[in-house]
């Protein structure tokens, strides 16, 4: 932390600091914040890889805002430091384009697993101060996808939470989560954390389409909110 001999002197290096953000602002970079700022739809990816050559933590959000014909990806550098992390990289693409280029921050699946689909995964909430941290239950199956979630070891995995609205707006954004395992020698697993909880094997293009199907229904159902109120 900086420390400045007086008020002064604090208040000149924040001047200059606004000044050269203001000279290295252009057209697209405010649109991109004002869309990060007030989203229609956004995705935030927190995962970690723990395959060789060494443990990795990768972090990324994307977010759309309605009437754009763009998207935008923002992708932080992995470091050991997890509270301030890495540098980061934002991207433009083009609306059908966003949401494959931020899962492809993900590890590549080698394939998709080989358990079949689970349409009623049992799940537990644990309080965790002012909210609740959801988790499969230990009394699922272990011969379904749900497994993949608390029966078997992990090699990589990932929590998508996909929001419809922003908190700029007048009630609070409606939300999903999509968790995401890698089984070492088996494949790739998703489970949806909707009512009731839904884990399936998916490939990358698999959790492509599931991640696209689910924000449209995340959307859905804010429209239906925000219509009511």
């Amino acid at each position: 932390m900086e420390l400045f001999p007086d008020a002064d002197a604090r208040r000149l290096a924040e001047k200059q600091i606004r000044k050269t953000l203001d000279d290295a602002m252009t057209r697209m970079k405010a649109t991109a914040l004002e869309t990060f700022h007030r989203p229609t739809l956004s995705v935030d990816i927190i995962g970690a890889a723990s395959s060789a050559p060494a443990a990795r933590r990768f972090r990324a959000h994307g977010t759309w805002r309605a009437g754009s014909e763009m998207a935008y990806v923002a992708t932080q550098e992995s470091t050991n430091d997890l509270t301030i992390g890495g540098a980061v990289r934002i991207a433009s693409y083009p609306l059908g384009a966003w949401t494959s280029a931020l899962l492809s921050t993900l590890p590549h699946a080698r394939s998709a697993g080989r358990l079949p689909s689970d349409t009623a995964v049992p799940v537990k909430y644990e309080p965790l101060l002012e909210t609740s941290v959801t988790a499969v239950s230990s009394t699922a199956s272990t011969q379904t996808a749900a497994a993949a979630f608390v029966h078997l070891g992990c090699d990589a995995g990932a929590v998508l939470t996909l929001r419809a609205g922003s908190l700029a707006d007048r009630f609070k954004p409606t939300t999903l989560e999509v968790h995401v395992a890698d089984i070492d020698g088996d494949g790739r697993y998703a489970l949806l954390m909707d009512n009731p909880a839904t884990a399936l094997p998916v490939d990358d293009a698999g959790l492509i389409k599931l991640v696209n199907k689910t924000l449209n229904a995340v959307r859905d159902r804010h429209g239906q909110r925000s219509a009511s109120v």
